[in-house]
């Protein structure tokens, strides 16, 4: 029998994002995600968007006593760029924003759980998009360089690890080469997709509710 052992200091833990868990209560901008589910919510499995979610917002006390429940000691998840920015062009902050962050990354530490941050998890501010074509305008990069700024402004005393992008292949190979009028909104299909079709080559001891989950992610990306 083989034994296999992990280094003392080993991260175990879970990877979510700001539009997966928080909910779009209170954000100053919609993102490509809230706006794509306004404009075709049947495009979502059972038509459920980024409104409310895990509504994290309100019930990350929760979602971190889960955690250390389960016994993580991190978790990555995203700042909304939407969220945390009210001046997308000179890059000021929220304040209710900068205080919802502060008190969830604040709760993760005193309970034992390293945050670990994503920037962008494919949910450009709508207005970024359809003003400028988001990431294929030069100046909306360096607007995203500005939100990270202020980010690590805000939040790097207490942020040990950051990570730029979420994924960073999928708007290139899901978004840019297919076209689309708001091509960033493809992205989400095809990552799902991706990961959808990894799911039939589960071994059989995985879940039966796993493999349906998948193929209803599947079934929606393909709609």
């Amino acid at each position: 029998m083989t034994t296999y052992t992990f280094p003392q200091n080993f991260f175990w833990g879970a990877a979510a994002s700001g539009p997966q868990t928080e909910g779009a209560q209170g954000k100053p901008h919609r993102s490509i995600w809230d706006s794509w589910h306004a404009e075709q919510p049947e495009r979502f499995y059972n038509g459920i968007g980024p409104q409310t979610v895990c509504n994290t917002l309100n019930r990350y006390k929760e979602d971190v006593a889960l955690m250390k429940n389960i016994g993580f000691n991190s978790f990555r998840t995203s700042i909304q760029w939407s969220r945390l920015i009210d001046n997308l062009e000179t890059g000021e902050p929220n304040a209710d924003a900068v205080q919802f962050y502060h008190d969830y990354f604040d709760e993760m530490i005193a309970n034992g759980i390293e945050p670990m941050i994503n920037l962008y998890h494919f949910d450009m501010p709508e207005a970024l998009q359809k003003r400028y074509g988001g990431f294929e305008s030069k100046h909306v990069t360096d607007l995203f360089a500005r939100f990270a700024a202020t980010a690590f402004r805000l939040f790097g005393h207490k942020i040990k690890y950051w990570i730029t992008f979420n994924e960073p292949i999928v708007p290139v190979e899901g978004a840019i080469c297919m076209t689309s009028t708001i091509r960033a909104k493809k992205t989400a299909s095809w990552h799902h997709r991706w990961h959808s079709t990894s799911c039939w080559r589960m071994p059989k001891r995985y879940s039966a509710t796993a493999s349906k989950i998948c193929r209803a992610r599947l079934a929606w990306c393909l709609t």
